[in-house]
């Protein structure tokens, strides 16, 4: 198993590692992604055995200053998965 394996399959997505802590960053253009990614990632740490713990998962929408924080919704579908929005 190798962490260099796991990779974004959307263009203009991008995956930062560090440690044992993985960031999925996907751009507003990109939204619609989301579900697509979380999938990816799922299916490879059930092929490399490791466990992804949503509970431990969040999703930050960032948004611009002045940008109503109304605008910015959840793009994920999972239950399991937090929401927060902050601003850049």
């Amino acid at each position: 198993m190798h962490a260099g394996d796991l990779q974004p399959i959307t263009d203009g997505n991008d995956m930062v590692k560090y440690a044992d802590d993985t960031y999925l960053v996907v751009p507003e253009v990109n939204s619609a992604s989301c579900e697509d990614e979380l999938k990816h990632i799922d299916q490879w740490a059930t092929d490399n055995n490791i466990h992804f713990n949503q509970a431990k998962t969040v999703e930050i929408v960032f948004y611009a200053r002045g940008r109503p924080s109304t605008s910015c919704r959840k793009r994920t579908t999972r239950p399991t998965i937090t929401a927060r929005n902050s601003t850049r």
